[in-house]
Formats: structure tokens, C-alpha cells, sequence
């Protein structure tokens, strides 16, 4: 049995040295969690026959798609069934992140998130990102700067390598869909740096 106890099968190594280099490895960080809502969406969009055997078994039961979600899901969980789906879906990285955006849009297509996510402009959007970054997730905080009108920089703050390298990109394809919704054009996110507590992410549109 892995350390982390109770893995239906031999885990995937990126999902294994993810859980490996946090404290309590599954358990880690109980007060950082993610809506269920947008996973439920993430899951009704993805193919799930493979993941299950890729996860730890405490995580399996999310997969179940006769199964409420949670109102909230600890961040480790999601984040581990994301790379899941990412080891057993997707042939490359490309893939998965075109899926994630598709993904994505789908969330803020959702009634809740229509509103909520609704700004005529994308700085109006960016102005209020912690807000509507704190409505998705808890543990975790936005800080967004704009350097020139058509332009911003979005720092994420988390505990030690809450959030994996494929995730963190995934949510740059979040960041482009909301700014996008405002009817912008030539929208561009991505991932510019990231260290174990904070991601950088640089936008930019017409």
C-alpha cells in the first residue's frame, strides 16, 4: 500500500510526486477547496472510463456521476482527478488544455455563473477577480495588476504545491474564458511563472 493509503491501483508518477511533496500527502490542506459545481461541469464533459483506476479510492466516489457532488471538494481531490483525467484521456498537454478551456467556458454558462461572472468589460472582470476567484475556491487568493489597458497580470497565492503545473494552466484557460464572455477579441492567458506558494499569469486582448 502507498504511503497515502488506500489506492485502488498503482498511481500514474505525476499524480504520485504531486502527493508526495505535500505534508500530509491526500489529506493535506483540508481548508482549501474548490466548488463542486464547476467539477460536476469538468465531469460531465470528460471521459471518465479510465480515471478511476488512476485515483487514490478516497477520491473514486467523485466519479460517480449518480452521485451528488459535495457542495465543496477539498483542492487536492480536484486537483488530482484534473491530472487524472489529463493521464488517461489526453495524448499531450495541448489536448487537455483545449479541453479545459471548452471546460471552462461551459462553467460560466451555468445559471449561477452567468451572473456572477457577467462584466461588460474585461477590466471590470479582472477588477473583481478575488471576489469571483473566492466564490469558486477557499484557501486561496487573486491579486490582479493591470499594466496597460489592454493588459494584466494575475497572481495566485496558495499553500505549498497546492496547485500542480497542468492545473495552474488549466486555470489560465479560465482566466481567457471570463475575459472573453466581456466580448473581447484576441484574448491570450498563460502561465508566466510559478513557484510553490504563487502562479503568475499574464492576459492581454483587443
Amino acid at each position: 500500500m502507498n504511503v497515502f493509503g488506500g489506492f485502488a491501483a498503482p498511481l500514474t508518477p505525476n499524480i504520485e510526486s504531486y502527493l508526495a511533496a505535500l505534508p500530509r500527502g491526500l489529506a493535506s490542506y483540508p481548508e482549501c477547496v474548490h466548488k463542486g459545481e464547476p467539477l460536476g461541469v469538468w465531469l460531465q464533459r470528460s471521459p471518465l472510463r479510465d480515471v478511476a483506476r488512476l485515483v487514490p479510492t478516497a477520491v473514486a466516489p467523485l466519479l460517480d456521476r449518480h452521485r451528488p457532488l459535495p457542495t465543496w471538494v477539498p483542492d487536492v481531490h480536484a486537483n488530482v482527478i484534473y491530472m487524472a483525467i489529463r493521464q488517461a484521456c489526453f495524448a499531450d498537454d495541448a489536448g487537455f488544455l483545449a479541453h479545459a478551456r471548452e471546460c471552462n467556458r461551459a462553467v460560466l454558462e451555468t445559471p449561477t455563473n452567468r451572473l456572477l461572472f457577467w462584466a461588460a468589460t474585461p477590466r471590470a472582470i479582472l477588477r473583481a477577480a478575488s471576489l469571483r476567484w473566492g466564490s469558486l475556491h477557499r484557501g486561496s487568493n487573486i491579486d490582479v495588476r493591470f499594466a496597460r489597458d489592454n493588459s494584466a497580470e494575475v497572481v495566485l497565492t496558495f499553500p505549498r504545491f497546492l496547485y500542480p503545473e497542468i492545473v495552474l494552466r488549466g486555470n489560465a484557460t479560465g482566466f481567457q474564458a471570463a475575459v472573453e464572455n466581456t466580448g473581447a477579441r484576441d484574448v491570450e492567458a498563460h502561465l508566466r511563472s510559478m513557484e510553490p506558494t504563487r502562479a503568475t499569469f499574464v492576459g492581454r486582448w483587443r
